[in-house]
């Protein structure tokens, strides 16, 4: 997740109360996959692979090079199928202008 606006997640985590951490957990459980596996997943419509994939994008992990706008059209994807955590981190990214 993206930990540098650790308050507004925080928030977000408080907002969406039980929903949000077994959301998190299953994040978590899709970010310890290898990356082809989670970009086959995204492909296929998996919204959190989706929201994973992305992260990964912002992070520069997984040998991926920072690229904003590919984590933004990937957030996007995910947020269209009603993934508030995707909708809710695709929001700081147009809130900071990136």
């Amino acid at each position: 997740m993206v930990c540098g606006r650790g308050g507004r997640l925080l928030a977000l985590l408080a907002l969406l109360g039980a929903g949000a951490l077994e959301a998190q957990t299953i994040t978590s459980e899709w970010a310890s996959r290898p990356l082809p596996a989670v970009r086959a997943a995204a492909e296929g419509g998996d919204a959190v692979a989706m929201r994973v994939l992305a992260n990964a994008y912002l992070a520069g992990e997984s040998g991926l090079k920072p690229d904003a706008a590919e984590a933004a059209r990937w957030l996007r994807r995910a947020a269209e199928q009603k993934d508030v955590l995707a909708q809710f981190v695709l929001g700081i990214l147009h809130d900071e202008g990136r």
